[in-house]
């Protein structure tokens, strides 16, 4: 999905995807690692975005989901503060910054919210989407249920 998306919509964008973002370092790293041994540990602060393209002088930090999440939108700000303190993308620190959220369903409500925090929603459907469907549907174990939570003879 991610990859026919930046291809459709960012083709020209310099792409890094599957991005590792934070310090090198914490506090509480083990100090009897080496410097090496702590790059290849990370720390519990390092996350990933998936993916990040520099299109002119704006670095675009993507998120991208078949079916949305509203803790995506947590995320992708997360991320887009953690480019200041990773030491891998010190060259485009500088540049200015927008998230991007690709969903292939809309979510209304996470929409409205991530756009109110400055986010970019993208509503895109990958050429696979209905074969993802089919075989969600196929390994669906119960039946989907909406209801009241308080009997209606309750009341």
């Amino acid at each position: 999905m991610l990859g026919e998306y930046l291809a459709k919509y960012h083709p020209e964008c310099r792409v890094v995807m599957r991005v590792r973002l934070g310090p090198l370092t914490a506090p509480t790293s083990d100090p009897t690692l080496t410097p090496e041994e702590q790059r290849f540990v990370g720390t519990p602060f390092r996350r990933w975005a998936d993916a990040m393209c520099v299109e002119g002088r704006q670095l675009n930090v993507i998120e991208a989901a078949l079916i949305p999440q509203p803790g995506d939108i947590s995320l992708l700000e997360t991320y887009l503060h953690m480019v200041d303190v990773t030491p891998e993308l010190q060259d485009v620190r500088h540049l200015g910054r927008q998230g991007i959220l690709v969903w292939a369903v809309d979510d209304p409500y996470s929409r409205m919210i991530a756009v109110r925090h400055g986010l970019q929603v993208v509503i895109y459907k990958p050429s696979n989407f209905g074969e993802w469907i089919a075989k969600v549907r196929a390994n669906e174990k119960r039946t989907s249920r909406t209801g009241l939570l308080v009997p209606s003879d309750a009341g």
